[in-house]
């Protein structure tokens, strides 16, 4: 989309324009960084992803074994070698709730 940025005082296209009250204006994304799209979710979806955690891991993220799949798990179902299983990571460290997992069901 193609804005005028008061910062660089020209119009140029942008992907992540930004309202600046302070300037008065739009801000292009050389003056700002934009975040993720926050998720807006229930209550009880976010009760529920705490509570069945290890229900919603999947065995591989990025073409690696997930470790954290298998010691919920275990092999069965998923066609892992010996090495894969030896050479899984945790994968899945960045998700909320991820240290409680052992908790979940």
């Amino acid at each position: 989309m193609i804005n005028y940025c008061v910062g660089c005082n020209i119009s140029h296209p942008d992907w992540g324009w930004k309202y600046s009250a302070e300037f008065e204006g739009w801000l292009c994304t050389k003056f700002h960084t934009p975040s993720g799209a926050s998720e807006m979710v229930s209550e009880e979806t976010e009760e529920g992803r705490k509570e069945y955690f290890n229900s919603l891991l999947q065995p591989y993220r990025g073409g690696v074994l997930s470790k954290e799949y298998i010691e919920a798990h275990g092999t069965k179902g998923i066609s892992a070698t010996k090495e894969e299983v030896k050479k899984a990571r945790y994968v899945w460290r960045d998700l909320k709730n991820w240290e409680n997992r052992a908790k979940t069901k």
